[in-house]
């Protein structure tokens, strides 16, 4: 039973190409390629009007056929206060030009690639962009194939950003999978993967895997490219590139829509006067097919009105409220800056189905799994899936006085609370996808009448990855949480400063605060919808994930502060272990003492 969920993957080129075919037919270049476009987009700053330094790495599909395939990279920058861009690539016939494939030239950056819209992969600005664009430049000096170029599988222009991103790691770049040659390591098998954030497996560019916390996992098919990004719950297809289920980065270039009658779509909470292609949302790309929701009050909120109640059982009422099947939408938008020349990012909005169970419930500990199960429309209008992607995890506990707070870093710190601090009270302990910690904090539920809220006292987080993907100015939101019950599901609303720290984990003394953003999660009950994927998946693999909770207990019981960092050369600590259960989905017997044996061994390489 388990094996059929996975039959849809066999038809996954045929999507890919019909997805690629779809989008080449709406935007090839017409007439000779030679006189197509080289117009401006929109997403490069004016020299004139920004002064600050800017780093910027671009894809556009490619010049006729090639298009069908894939894409073409480069690289610009802008010094301060530079009157233009310098931009770096690499195409077959500047050598007949200039002696080599390498091209550097004052080109206009966001320029369409012969009729082809450009899209942003990694845009980065201010001071610490100086010190990137040297070494960008060496690295281009260092470039070994600068008289050697093959569409397929490499060198080409893909090869030579490549090798640029993985001289300079901190650009975190993810190539999308239409990236061909990318993956070109000419004579090397090992190298760190072209995102910085992992490292990968290749022979001649022809096979190869890729694992790193900026791709996800990713395998080389003779230049065909598939896998899946489990932070984004994206999947990565040949021909499409990124096909974003949960948020990420789409791999593909959408055509303006605004008109004089038609604007695009913008916040109602925005920045009125900006740019609106610099305040368009970045997230979520796919289109999930249509869901029933839940017509009236759900029995879960009707139990909550119950007269009669005491406080302890109303709170836990509320709690385990948000277990359920839900349509759920993420919206984030920065709201007030405070630095010099502070410029909004652009907002996040994503969506997913998921479900979330009562794993655990003993009066005063309620644990809360989120299994996301997606579906999704591909450009035929067929509807593809399901996609199941373990979630995050939300611990409860009354009167909790034993608490993990995260402390800057990488690093949490367990903290103590007198029973005069927790009484009446709840933490809420947050997990990431691979149950490794997030944030915890104590906070209070109220209720009146029909309003049922919890909202935390003030709570430090790492960067979440919407953020850690596009952003390395800042080390940690600093704010609160509120969950509010509503009839029909419930509200996860959050207000973060996003602060700089020292390298002792204090706030930094000059500039510290950033901006403040806002956040809306909203979680709206849906009806009829098959979520039988994720019970498939929890029956093969609850198990282990109860291990892994297990050995967390185990090392939050033995020590008072700990790191979480990936170890040099290795992928993030969420790889092995959904690589593990992906084993035990797939139809591997779990073997608790090999299992338990691996998690202790893996966590003891990325918690010091």
């Amino acid at each position: 039973m388990r094996s059929s969920r996975f039959k849809w993957l066999l038809l996954l080129p045929v999507v890919s190409f019909a997805i690629a075919h779809f989008d080449r037919a709406a935007n090839l270049s017409p007439g000779n390629w030679r006189e197509a476009s080289r117009e401006p987009v929109g997403l490069a700053p004016d020299p004139a009007e920004h002064a600050e330094a800017v780093a910027q790495v671009y894809a556009a599909r490619a010049v006729r056929w090639r298009g069908y395939f894939g894409v073409h990279t480069w690289i610009a920058v802008k010094p301060r206060d530079a009157s233009a861009y310098k931009v770096y690539e690499v195409t077959r016939w500047n050598r007949r030009r200039n002696g080599s494939m390498v091209s550097v030239s004052d080109r206009i950056p966001d320029g369409r690639w012969y009729g082809n819209a450009p899209i942003l992969l990694a845009d980065l600005r201010g001071p610490a962009v100086e010190a990137l664009i040297g070494r960008i430049d060496a690295a281009v000096e260092a470039y070994p194939y600068t008289d050697e170029y093959q569409v397929w599988p490499g060198p080409n222009s893909n090869t030579f950003t490549a090798w640029v991103l993985r001289e300079v790691p901190e650009l975190r770049v993810d190539l999308p999978p239409t990236a061909i040659g990318k993956d070109f390591l000419g004579q090397r098998f090992v190298a760190r993967s072209p995102s910085g954030t992992g490292g990968q497996l290749s022979v001649f560019g022809l096979l190869g895997v890729t694992a790193g916390l900026e791709e996800g996992l990713e395998i080389n098919v003779l230049g065909f490219h598939f896998g899946i990004d489990p932070l984004d719950l994206a999947l990565r297809l040949p021909f499409a590139g990124n096909f974003g289920l949960l948020g990420g980065q789409a791999a593909e270039a959408a055509e303006p829509e605004e008109s004089a009658t038609e604007p695009s779509r913008r916040y109602t909470f925005s920045w009125p006067y900006s740019e609106s292609s610099l305040m368009q949302p970045r997230g979520g790309t796919s289109i999930g097919p249509e869901v029933t929701l839940h017509a009236g009050p759900t029995d879960a909120w009707l139990g909550l009105q119950e007269p009669g109640l005491s406080k302890f059982e109303r709170d836990r009422r509320a709690i385990l409220a948000m277990a359920g099947e839900y349509r759920t939408s993420f919206d984030f938008i920065e709201t007030v800056g405070f630095t010099p020349g502070f410029e909004p990012g652009q907002p996040y909005q994503s969506w997913a189905t998921e479900r979330i169970d009562v794993i655990e419930d003993s009066g005063d500990r309620i644990v809360l799994q989120h299994v996301i199960v997606m579906r999704y429309v591909d450009a035929d209008g067929n509807v593809q899936g399901p996609v199941v992607q373990k979630h995050w995890r939300q611990d409860w506990v009354y009167e909790d006085m034993s608490l993990h707070e995260f402390s800057g870093h990488s690093s949490w710190t367990a903290q103590e609370r007198s029973p005069a601090e927790v009484s009446g009270r709840w933490s809420q302990a947050v997990y990431q996808v691979d149950d490794s910690p997030r944030y915890e904090a104590l906070g209070d539920w109220v209720h009146r009448g029909n309003y049922s809220a919890w909202t935390s006292a003030e709570t430090w987080r790492p960067l979440p990855r919407r953020e850690s993907s596009v952003r390395d100015d800042y080390h940690v939101l600093i704010g609160t949480n509120r969950h509010t019950i509503t009839p029909t599901g419930w509200v996860h609303e959050e207000e973060n400063l996003k602060v700089v720290l020292d390298p002792s984990g204090a706030i930094a003394a000059d500039q510290a605060i950033l901006s403040r953003e806002l956040g809306v999660n909203r979680y709206e009950q849906v009806v009829d919808f098959d979520f039988s994927a994720r019970d498939d998946y929890w029956e093969a693999t609850a198990a282990f994930w109860a291990d892994v909770r297990e050995e967390w207990t185990r090392i939050y019981a033995e020590r008072e502060r700990f790191e979480l960092t990936a170890p040099p050369g290795e992928p993030p600590l969420f790889m092995p272990m959904f690589i593990y259960a992906a084993e035990l989905e797939a139809g591997q017997p779990y073997d608790a003492a090999a299992g338990r044996l691996f998690i202790r061994e893996t966590l003891a390489r990325y918690v010091n």
